[in-house]
């Protein structure tokens, strides 16, 4: 009802060079089945359509904060977004070759996402799926959007899912490579250089405590978990094993064995992290994974499960 409101009025908040704007309500569903209220700001002839999420501003409004003050930052918000008036690759999406190397993997949780992962190619890791996306740049200061890769887009291009999946993990290497860096100095704080980049050979043992493992952008980083050989360095630079703690979908948390933090404890700390550190659309799972190295996968750690919860609650 608020969404449908803001759509009504919108138009009279907006700059006049966009009178002939339609602004209409979506209800997308994004990760994990989350069903989130949107405005789409659609202009005649113009391929880029910005969606605003309505969410934050419902809650801005129920807190005492202005309706019309409310619109205007929906209105700014929205001629932002339509000053992008193509997205680069956009036409050319049925055609494979001129988007490849904008192909990239994603991973979600299955349990979760099942009905969404019924009509896309995907791969299962332990409770969790690996599914495709197109990352588009948008032209200005980096900004880049989605499209998630269907079983209707593969059947355009006609390729199959291990050579998708293989280009995928070929451009995360090349645009977005796996880092992983003490916890504390991802964001610039003084501390060690991505530790992947390191020559396995040479360097000492990391002495932290927990280490992030994401990428570059630090978005949807979780997925390097499975890019290829990231696991097996890692192993190299803890012998003594290690745990992964899926903090969210856009990083994990790498614990050493030999700091003796029992799985339990490991396991109420990810279920923390979910219930109060993240949104819902970007829990990734409730388990604790270590790496086998003999098999050359992950898999969950039982003592971490706490018995009758799970991803739907």
């Amino acid at each position: 009802m608020f969404a449908e409101e803001m759509a009504k009025e919108i138009n009279g908040c907006l700059a006049p060079e966009f009178s002939d704007v339609e602004c209409k309500v979506m209800e997308p569903e994004k990760n994990n089945s989350v069903p989130l209220v949107g405005l789409c700001f659609q202009k005649p002839g113009q391929q880029a359509a910005p969606l605003i999420y309505m969410e934050p501003f419902y809650d801005a409004v129920r807190e005492g904060k202005a309706k019309e003050e409310v619109m205007q930052e929906i209105a700014r918000l929205a001629e932002k977004g339509l000053e992008v008036r193509e997205i680069p690759g956009a036409c050319s999406v049925p055609v494979y070759g001129e988007v490849k190397d904008c192909l990239t993997v994603r991973l979600v949780n299955t349990r979760a996402n099942r009905q969404r992962l019924s009509h896309m190619p995907h791969r299962g890791m332990e409770d969790l799926s690996l599914t495709l996306a197109l990352s588009l740049p948008l032209g200005d200061a980096g900004r880049t959007g989605s499209i998630e890769v269907t079983d209707e887009i593969i059947g355009l291009w006609g390729v199959d899912e291990e050579t998708l999946f293989r280009q995928a993990y070929e451009n995360m290497e090349r645009v977005q490579p796996p880092m992983l860096k003490e916890m504390g100095t991802l964001f610039g704080m003084a501390g060690p250089v991505n530790l992947l980049a390191e020559d396995g050979g040479s360097m000492q043992k990391p002495e932290g405590m927990m280490f992030v493992l994401t990428n570059r952008e630090l978005k949807f980083g979780a997925s390097a978990i499975a890019c290829p050989g990231v696991m097996e360095k890692i192993s190299r630079m803890f012998p003594e094993g290690f745990y992964i703690l899926p903090s969210s979908v856009h990083e994990v948390l790498v614990v050493p064995k030999d700091k003796d933090l029992p799985p339990k404890e490991l396991g109420k700390l990810v279920r923390e992290i979910n219930q109060t550190g993240v949104s819902r659309e970007e829990v990734l799972s409730d388990r604790v994974y270590e790496y086998d190295r003999e098999k050359g996968r992950i898999r969950q750690v039982p003592d971490s499960i706490e018995k009758g919860r799970g991803m739907e609650r």
